[in-house]
């Protein structure tokens, strides 16, 4: 009998180190797997640009109200206020929608939508665009050089390269069939 009980406080303790090596194994793994990325804060500095043009305010006012409508192509960016007076014009812009951050090791990571807010202010012979980039948003850091430098997601050098993009499209559009009024 003796025998039998050693042997099941044996099997007990084996169970309980196995169990323990199990408990440690997981906690390594999750702290190796959540060091080898960072989240980080992500924002985008402000951009503008002033475009000398030929056209009267009130045409240069039609062709920027156009390219608003052809550049907000998704549901959720609006024009939020339009004053012909004083020929300004207010947007706001959904840079990258809603996007999942992807580790190496597949974990993902919801960011909210980024946004930006575009203002046009429009006179004879003058357009005038800033696009300031609304809040922030999550991208990953991490020591490999992946993509944009060294971060997943959507970074603070792409959403510069979108608003460089955005500002070249106004600038392309607002010269072209300037009187559509003759």
């Amino acid at each position: 009998m003796r025998i039998i009980g050693t042997s099941i406080l044996h099997l007990w303790d084996s169970k309980s180190i196995y169990i323990k090596m199990k408990t440690g194994i997981f906690i390594l793994l999750i702290f190796l797997l959540t060091s080898c990325f960072t989240l980080i804060e992500t924002t985008a500095p402000k951009s503008g640009e002033i475009i000398e043009v030929k056209g009267t305010k009130d045409e240069l006012f039609i062709r920027s109200n156009q390219w608003m409508v052809k550049a907000f192509t998704n549901g959720k960016s609006v024009i939020q206020s339009q004053d012909k007076q004083t020929g300004k014009i207010i947007g706001k812009y959904l840079l990258h929608g809603e996007f999942g951050i992807q580790s190496q090791y597949g974990f993902i990571q919801q960011s909210p939508d980024a946004f930006a807010l575009i203002t046009i202010i429009v006179k004879d012979n003058t357009a005038q665009i800033v696009i300031e980039p609304q809040g922030s948003w999550k991208s990953i850091a991490n020591g490999r050089k992946v993509g944009y430098g060294d971060k997943y997601g959507y970074t603070s050098e792409r959403a510069q390269e979108d608003l460089r993009v955005l500002i070249n499209s106004y600038k392309d559009y607002i010269p072209s069939n300037i009187n559509l009024q003759k």
